[in-house]
């Protein structure tokens, strides 16, 4: 199974007041769409932007999104939701609803990431912790326009057994797809553990009679598979070094915040491994599957799902599909593995394995610029899904 320690949110953001004198400015002083205007056209280094044009097709992110509610919340005393900016992502939308401070219902577990267009749409599930918006935001705004887009993602209103259950997870999702879009084509897919819910999902679809389009599995491999286990033979020993050389080189092309992080995370995984063995109390994060993922990416709050979540993915044993299965996958791998091309897939989807290998990390390939690659095999998978056959 790969690390899951990669794309998850960070919300402890550092705000600077706008350059204009953000806390200065007061309602009366320009309407909400000029206000709005000002702090997109600084937010995302772009201007003039109109008020019909949408966040991420200007390179709104999570990030962004995110800089952007706290600014709101400092200004008219309302706090946006992530969920919001991406549903109703123009500035004449956003300041009708800062105007009327209006309230929606955040149990919905499918949330818009890009409604528009006249495609099927495609659907993607969350990865560890819930969040829809970090990392496939990057995604979408190098998708096709006309390509609908929605995520799913962890609410307070699921039952820790929900999230605690790939199939409960999976089922769950399931219903509210089929309640959305009650036949097909489906187009649904994930990265690392949403690919397993995916996955999960298109077994369910395929009982139901419905049987899934696409399933797209970016950098997800089946846990406790035979992709887990390492043999120890000549070739084996050069796979490991050709893969390392691989993931020292583009890891050296990183950014230095990414570096850091990176290997911030695995000296607290190794103190924590270090504490297990001599049964010392944890001065780090405390978790037992430090190094699986990098706590300190998520809000203290979210450990609980993120556990939940882990243990999951532990306890899944994936069965056979009869459908096929599109990975879309980087050139390295983990480090102990089978080093299989096809992760393992190739033993549960019996309708066969579409690859494609795109340049990056598990860590990175979510980042520009391997996105870029991601979205350009995304589209090629989703055109050939919908194709007549």
């Amino acid at each position: 199974m790969q690390p899951l320690g990669a794309k998850t949110p960070s919300i402890h953001l550092t705000i600077t007041p706008h350059k204009n004198g953000l806390n200065n400015l007061s309602p009366s002083n320009h309407t909400t769409e000029a206000w709005v205007t000002n702090q997109w056209e600084e937010l995302l280094s772009h201007a003039p932007i109109g008020i019909a044009e949408r966040f991420i097709a200007l390179g709104g992110d999570s990030k962004k999104a995110k800089v952007f509610i706290h600014r709101v919340a400092l200004r008219y005393e309302y706090q946006l939701t992530t969920a919001t900016v991406f549903q109703f992502p123009t500035i004449q939308q956003l300041a009708r609803i800062i105007d009327k401070k209006q309230s929606f219902n955040d149990d919905d577990v499918l949330v818009p990431l890009q409604p528009d267009g006249n495609r099927p749409p495609f659907f993607l599930i969350h990865t560890v912790g819930g969040c829809p918006f970090w990392g496939y935001a990057e995604i979408v705004r190098h998708l096709d326009p006309d390509q609908p887009v929605y995520g799913f993602r962890h609410t307070p209103a699921q039952s820790q057994e929900q999230c605690s259950d790939i199939r409960q997870m999976a089922a769950l999702y399931v219903r509210r797809l089929r309640a959305f879009l009650p036949t097909g084509p489906y187009l649904i897919g994930g990265y690392c553990f949403g690919g397993n819910i995916a996955y999960e999902m298109a077994r369910l679809l395929d009982e139901q009679g419905q049987p899934a389009h696409l399933v797209a599995l970016l950098n997800s491999s089946p846990p406790n598979g035979s992709y887990d286990h390492m043999s120890y033979t000549p070739r084996t020993a050069l796979l490991f070094a050709g893969n390392l050389a691989g993931w020292l080189w583009t890891f050296a092309q990183s950014t230095w915040t990414f570096k850091y992080q990176y290997a911030r995370w695995r000296i607290l995984s190794l103190r924590e491994k270090t504490n297990a063995l001599l049964s010392r109390p944890s001065e780090s994060s405390g978790e037992a599957y430090a190094h699986l993922i990098d706590f300190n990416l998520f809000p203290q709050a979210l450990w609980p799902i993120v556990r939940n979540h882990i243990q999951s993915i532990l306890d899944y044993d994936p069965k056979a599909y009869s459908g096929h299965v599109t990975l879309i996958r980087t050139r390295t791998h983990c480090f102990r593995c089978s080093f299989d091309r096809h992760y393992g897939w190739q033993e549960l989807a019996h309708g066969g394995v579409d690859l494609h290998v795109i340049p990056g990390t598990h860590e990175n390939m979510m980042d520009e610029p391997y996105v870029r690659h991601l979205a350009l095999a995304l589209t090629q998978a989703l055109t050939s899904a919908v194709q007549p056959r």
